[in-house]
């Protein structure tokens, strides 16, 4: 699938990325598994709807991060980024390799829910 031609059906803004959170964290509340369950099945079938997500979503959560703790937040010379940029482009990278793994479902929930993936 050509990469330009795969859209979202949302512009992925900072009010986006935290209505996915929302959602996420109400689905968790709610023990609504099935959710999370069809976010790791398309993280395994390396979907590129969800690939994109979790891409804008993490360079949406670096924008936040840099604007709260300055772009030369670092400790001993190393770049510290917020943790939830971390666990973005983590689950970016494991869904790229093709390993996604259990921890990071809920991830995958919310850049699925992004995306479109997930209702």
């Amino acid at each position: 699938m050509n990469a330009a031609a795969i859209d979202l059906p949302v512009f992925v803004t900072e009010r986006e990325v935290e209505r996915c959170y929302q959602q996420g964290i109400l689905a968790q509340r709610r023990r609504q598994q099935g959710r999370a369950d069809a976010a790791m099945r398309a993280a395994r079938a390396r979907d590129p709807r969800l690939l994109l997500a979790l891409e804008k979503g993490a360079e949406v959560l670096l924008r936040v991060s840099e604007r709260q703790l300055g772009k030369g937040y670092n400790i001993g010379g190393i770049a510290i980024s917020a943790t939830e940029h971390n666990l973005w482009r983590s689950a970016y990278e494991t869904v790229e390799k093709g390993e996604p793994i259990r921890h990071l479902e809920w991830i995958y929930f919310m850049a699925g829910y992004l995306a479109g993936l997930i209702v």
